[in-house]
């Protein structure tokens, strides 16, 4: 009976060591105005920043199509966003509705992986005067078809105003 159960515990680590690895290579993530990977972001009173959401396309897929969401507490943050320059360029970026960024492209030749894809160009602002807030991204569609999908995880963002 130990033995079946040392067998499962291996196959079980093994198979969560192998997710690890597959969420750092399907990654969704912020970088600065340098290129710099950014998780928390500190703006001077009455300050803004521009970010870009970047986000890896994995090695042997290819990216054709992308559309998500990008929540924000329209509160405490003033946000304006912009199709990236990239190989695949947003066809529609939504600022419309406060609190959220909808953009969404498509692309027949596509982006092979692996490769990091610039998503959105995004400017950020406190509309308050001190405190934080966090920025949160949900990719509905990632992948090349509506079969084949590998949506980048994202960890949520903070800003924060001093």
């Amino acid at each position: 009976m130990n033995k079946h159960l040392t067998r499962g515990l291996i196959i079980f680590l093994s198979v969560l060591f192998m997710a690890t690895f597959a969420y750092a290579d399907n990654a969704a993530y912020w970088v600065d105005a340098e290129g710099t990977v950014v998780e928390n972001l500190q703006l001077a009173d009455g300050g803004d920043a521009n970010i870009t959401l970047m986000a890896e396309v994995p090695e042997g897929k290819t990216l054709n199509a992308y559309s998500f969401v990008v929540m924000y507490d329209e509160k405490r943050l003033d946000v304006d966003a912009v199709a990236a320059d990239s190989a695949i360029v947003a066809e529609n970026v939504n600022v419309d509705t406060p609190g959220e960024v909808v953009a969404n492209a498509f692309s027949v030749d596509g982006v092979a992986g692996g490769a990091p894809v610039a998503l959105l160009n995004v400017n950020v602002k406190m509309s308050a005067a001190h405190g934080a807030s966090q920025i949160h991204v949900l990719f509905t569609a990632f992948g090349s078809s509506s079969e084949n999908q590998f949506k980048p995880k994202v960890s949520p963002f903070k800003v924060t105003a001093k």
